[in-house]
């Protein structure tokens, strides 16, 4: 399912900054149920999150644990942007200002299917023994390198590609019609940071 950006945009922005200005925990614990289908990085999350807070409360610095959410927070927020945001919605609002903020929503997934493809190569070329030897550094450095220049070539190319298809009149003129999806997700925005200045009154 795809939001539109007219209301996706503004919603994030209100979770994000529910998050900078309270100590609540309610903008991080709105945006893990969107994340449900990302299990490894849900479970990584989950964990450094409970030793964030082990760690701070045995230091007697629990105050910091804000930090954490916040962090989390808005890691999640770029996430769900790149999985649910309708790209040709921001072209159709913003025009060319939005190429950067769609090459953007694109770099996640991008480095995923990237550091995929190189990782599997590594494996069939023998990169991988390096670390059963335990030369980290080396086994790192071939996989950084690669992925490092892929993602960088392939974002240019998409970044071109867009402008293309912006400066040549390939984005298509039409009317942003709020489904009940978007209208849904703007208030469920609007509603998360209502929840996190609730204590503050």
């Amino acid at each position: 399912m795809k939001v539109n950006a007219v209301l996706a945009l503004p919603a994030a922005l209100m979770i994000a900054l529910a998050a900078a200005i309270t100590p609540s925990p309610v903008p991080m614990i709105s945006t893990i149920p969107f994340l449900i289908g990302r299990k490894r990085f849900l479970l990584l999350e989950l964990l450094v999150i409970a030793l964030s807070a082990f760690a701070l409360s045995e230091l007697d610095r629990f105050s910091l644990f804000a930090y954490t959410e916040r962090t989390a927070t808005f890691v999640n927020l770029y996430l769900l942007a790149s999985d649910y945001v309708d790209r040709p919605s921001i072209l159709a609002i913003t025009g060319k200002a939005g190429l950067p903020l769609i090459v953007g929503l694109n770099y996640f997934p991008l480095f995923l299917s990237v550091s995929s493809e190189v990782t599997f190569y590594a494996r069939i070329r023998g990169i991988t023994n390096e670390l059963k030897k335990g030369k980290f550094v080396s086994f790192f450095q071939s996989l950084a390198l690669p992925i490092l220049v892929e993602v960088v070539r392939v974002a240019e190319n998409l970044y071109m590609a867009y402008s293309l298809k912006v400066y040549g009149g390939g984005v298509i003129k039409r009317k942003l019609r709020v489904t009940g999806a978007d209208a849904l997700f703007g208030a469920y925005g609007a509603l998360v940071l209502w929840l996190s200045l609730i204590p503050h009154f």
